[in-house]
């Protein structure tokens, strides 16, 4: 069967790679397992093969700047293309997740529950649980929340009000667009950016794993919003990026254990990545209670404030800008409306005891 599998071509008339026929084989055999759990064969068979050894695929991930230009790239597609690409690089969303949202997984402000996945198998259109089988909450930017509620009122515009298990990607005559469609003209940005030809729409998800990681996020947390079975599957995929993490933490020891002033692995990397202006700002000092301001891009500042609130559970609230000065402003209106918010909240809660 693996033999066979390997002379079938597959996407672009290439050799099905080693991982899928070892993902086969693997489906295989946990069928004949169950068959001779039951005492219908007397062996697993499957147990027999040998496995051919093969090098792991290295994962192309872009760099900041090829980032920046596609971001820039993606700013001026139609309203559909902008919220599919953007809410996929900021979530690591796969594909079929994205395509089989609807409007009722949108349940709360900033807050999508990724239940199904939408693929194309012989020609036709299929929904399925999710890879991992089973539901996930995944909390988006404010920016991209209100990037949807426009894409719905386009929608409204064109067709009216869409029906709660409408999907949230179709086009303003509320025609369900195709998985593929995202694909092929994803591969046209690219192309009009200049980017490698390795890079597809399941490479953006890769980016922003890679991003989390290099942020401080753990493995655990990434693994539960990317949809993973386990924290191992990351490590895995991800092993370049928790490498130089590994690397870095040594140094970090090194240096407050033994007084050291030993160099950190990536400080040439970051000194070429911070030329590229996709580095957040940080400012060298910052009061308590007044939320931090990041540059995302050359055109995109954020501002972020994470009160508790009147229950004690820690939120995030955010604000975005064209520059850091209207970013400050947004930032101090929006600071003092929760705070308000929360005084009254917790004057509710002191009025029903």
């Amino acid at each position: 069967m693996c033999e066979e599998l390997r002379k079938r071509p597959g996407h672009g008339g290439n050799c099905i790679k080693e991982t899928t026929v070892q993902k086969y084989l693997e489906t295989v055999s946990s069928l004949l397992e169950d068959a001779k759990k039951n005492d219908i064969i007397p062996f697993n068979p499957a147990h027999r093969v040998r496995k051919k050894h093969f090098e792991k695929e290295v994962q192309h991930i872009p760099q900041k700047y090829e980032i920046r230009k596609l971001m820039q790239t993606i700013r001026d597609e139609p309203i559909l293309y902008r919220a599919y690409y953007t809410l996929a690089i900021t979530t690591g969303l796969r594909r079929g997740e994205l395509c089989a949202l609807q409007w009722r997984d949108i349940t709360g402000a900033c807050e999508l529950t990724v239940r199904r996945c939408r693929s194309c198998a012989s020609g036709q259109i299929v929904e399925s649980d999710t890879k991992s089988h089973r539901e996930r909450i995944v909390t988006i930017p404010l920016g991209i929340w209100e990037l949807l509620m426009a894409l719905r009122q386009q929608q409204v515009l064109h067709s009216g009000v869409p029906d709660r298990e409408q999907p949230i990607f179709t086009d303003p005559d509320a025609h369900v667009t195709h998985p593929d469609t995202f694909t092929r003209h994803l591969r046209k940005l690219y192309k009009k950016c200049g980017l490698p030809e390795e890079y597809h729409l399941h490479t953006l998800r890769h980016t922003f794993a890679t991003m989390a990681l290099e942020h401080g996020m753990d493995v655990k947390t990434l693994s539960t919003i990317i949809g993973h079975t386990s924290s191992a599957t990351a490590l895995d995929i991800y092993s370049h990026v928790t490498d130089t993490m590994q690397k870095q933490a040594a140094v970090k020891i090194d240096r407050q254990i033994g007084k050291t002033d030993a160099p950190m692995q990536s400080d040439k990397q970051k000194q070429y990545t911070d030329q590229s202006g996709f580095q957040p700002y940080k400012s060298k000092y910052r009061k308590a209670g007044t939320g931090g301001i990041y540059q995302l891009n050359d055109h995109l500042w954020e501002g972020k404030y994470s009160p508790r609130d009147a229950h004690g559970k820690r939120t995030s609230r955010n604000v975005y800008a064209k520059t850091r000065e209207e970013c400050e402003e947004k930032l101090v209106v929006m600071i003092e409306k929760v705070k308000r918010e929360i005084a009254a909240e917790k004057e509710k809660l002191i009025a029903r005891k």
